[in-house]
């Protein structure tokens, strides 16, 4: 479903629409083919990726850019590129603020909850109910999306996790808190210890032990076990999964790389490649693992925009339910009440405890927020309601004048 109401073919435009997009991602829950889809440009976004293909990297290497310049949607890719690192740059602080903190997280998914809502509303009314096939599509969709944004989804996290010696001076009275017991951290993944190190958080000879062991080694000790591997197939699977989790509605790519247990590893093997850099050494295992992640993204977004853009050619009633359905399903990643605590994140030290989301909850109704944040999803409800209706005003009114 392309709604034309909601876009336009001029560059600042799209930029805007990379804008959303980027701030949608920077959300925990929803991901920017969320956004795509109901502001009416998820099928421009798939095709534009398809234009990605070997006829324009043979362009590329043979120097052709007139040829390659037409055969890529160089514009509109360039536009939405644009607009996802402005979100970035602009919101990132803002949002990690907010997201912190027990009652604007509330009112900030509160928001988001009413806007997903009414975009529900308004695609299913373009569905043609009466299809064979739509209704099934739908509930495979809502069971799917629900399933994948599961709290307690099972995780294939197989590394080995470490007790950390690190002092914070924590207060006593808030040091039950969190995951900080006796000057140590509790339940750190090895890439976790390794990312920090090359960031210079942490010193190399830290001193860490295994989960119930009582014998402790420095962290350099157990970083120097590690091999590598020219092209990790978990990793490139993985980087598969999350494109294709990132382009699909209401999935997160982030959140299911932590399900699969590299989203540690991926980090750690940023920030040595980086830090690498910085010493002008070129940390090859690092490379290779970010190697494979980048030929996974690649593969998996070249490959999935394909199926989605065939589903919707072929079956697109089927296909919408099958999305709106995502969204249905996901949209509990974003209910605004949630049981939540605060814990120590080691890869954020520097910003103190983060809050942390256990499962979602039904608040009580006599409490001030909570009325609060009801009052946020009705107004977000009903201003992406008016906007649609102004718009098929504007677009009905410019029909008679043509």
């Amino acid at each position: 479903m392309e709604n034309k109401n909601t876009f336009t073919n001029k560059w600042w435009k799209q930029v805007i629409c990379g804008v959303c997009m980027g701030t949608a991602d920077l959300i925990p829950g929803i991901s920017g083919g969320t956004i795509a889809f109901i502001m009416g440009f998820y099928q421009r976004l798939l095709f534009s990726i398809k234009t990605l293909n070997f006829k324009a990297i043979g362009h590329l290497c043979r120097g052709r850019f007139k040829e390659l310049s037409e055969t890529v949607e160089w514009k509109f890719l360039s536009a939405i590129a644009c607009g996802m690192c402005i979100a970035f740059i602009v919101f990132a602080n803002l949002f990690q603020f907010l997201l912190n903190h027990q009652i604007y997280q509330v009112y900030l998914y509160a928001a988001f909850f009413g806007f997903i809502a009414a975009s529900i509303v308004l695609c299913m009314k373009d569905v043609d109910w009466a299809q064979k096939g739509v209704f099934s599509s739908l509930i495979i969709g809502i069971l799917c999306g629900y399933v994948l944004t599961d709290k307690n989804l099972i995780q294939f996290d197989t590394e080995p996790r470490y007790e950390v010696a690190i002092d914070l001076n924590l207060k006593d009275e808030i040091v039950k808190n969190y995951n900080y017991q006796t000057k140590t951290v509790q339940n750190v993944p090895k890439s976790t210890i390794s990312a920090l190190i090359a960031r210079g958080d942490l010193p190399p000879n830290v001193m860490v032990r295994l989960a119930n062991s009582e014998k402790w080694f420095s962290a350099k000790e157990i970083l120097e076990q590690s091999s590598f591997v020219y092209l990790d197939f978990w990793i490139f699977t993985c980087g598969i999964i999350a494109i294709s989790a990132m382009l699909l509605p209401g999935i997160s790519g982030s959140y299911l790389l932590q399900v699969f247990g590299v989203y540690g590893i991926i980090l750690e093997a940023l920030a040595d490649f980086i830090k690498g850099l910085s010493f002008f050494h070129f940390n090859v295992s690092a490379f290779f693992i970010l190697n494979s992640m980048f030929l996974g993204v690649v593969f998996g977004g070249l490959t999935f925009s394909r199926v989605i853009t065939w589903l919707f050619k072929k079956y697109p009633q089927i296909t919408l339910a099958l999305m709106i359905g995502f969204m249905i399903g996901a949209s509990r990643a974003l209910w605004p009440f949630w049981e939540s605590f605060y814990e120590i994140n080691l890869l954020k030290l520097s910003k103190g405890p983060q809050l942390s989301l256990i499962e979602p909850i039904m608040p009580s109704f006599f409490q001030l927020h909570t009325l609060i944040a009801f009052i946020i999803v009705g107004l977000s409800f009903f201003s992406i309601m008016y906007m649609e209706k102004m718009a098929n005003k504007k677009e009905a009114t410019r029909s008679i004048a043509e």
